[in-house]
């Protein structure tokens, strides 16, 4: 009896496991969400970032980047890129490669390493922060990309809604660094 027990709870776990990784996408969902800062860009005040939230009933499996940054502080965050809206079609502004993702950079990521990792349900996992609107024009839209799975896979990215770009540098002929 105790083993039929233990087969039937294996197989439940198992189904459940099937279950839960086959639905994750369909429970995930991605915002934008713009912050008010001043980070040295003249004519930019703003801060963007996408949220990656678990609606689900399970936990959702991530791949996001665990770090600790320059200030020596332990985070994660996931891959991604920020499209716009060029000729008709969404251009990446940038290519996430899997290689490149997490890794140390100044004034950053002191050490990171690329994980899979549990989103539970009604948690939320973010990219950085960046000055969008220091990559692109006034008036222009753009969305943020997001890798649940593997950086720079399009096939399982998630998108979030295009937003407006409603800020301009003051001085676009500087080169200034815009995610932080």
């Amino acid at each position: 009896m105790k083993r039929i027990l233990g087969v039937v709870f294996l197989v439940f776990i198992l189904v459940g496991s099937f279950v839960m990784l086959s639905n994750q996408h369909r429970t995930l969902t991605t915002i934008v969400v713009v912050e008010n800062a001043d980070i040295g860009i003249p004519g930019i005040t703003k801060m963007y970032e996408a949220r990656l939230r678990n609606g689900g009933l399970y936990p959702a499996l991530v791949t996001c980047c665990d770090y600790v940054d320059d200030t020596l502080s332990h985070g994660q965050r996931l891959a991604y890129t920020v499209q716009h809206w060029e000729n008709g079609r969404w251009a990446s502004l940038w290519e996430v490669r899997p290689e490149d993702f997490c890794k140390p950079y100044p004034l950053g990521i002191v050490s990171g390493k690329t994980k899979l990792s549990l989103l539970w349900p009604s948690r939320e996992l973010t990219t950085e922060q960046e000055a969008t609107g220091a990559r692109l024009r006034k008036g222009e839209r753009a969305r943020f990309v997001i890798f649940p799975r593997t950086p720079g896979d399009y096939q399982t990215a998630l998108y979030t809604e295009p937003f407006e770009i409603d800020e301009q540098m003051s001085q676009p002929e500087v080169q200034f660094r815009v995610a932080h």
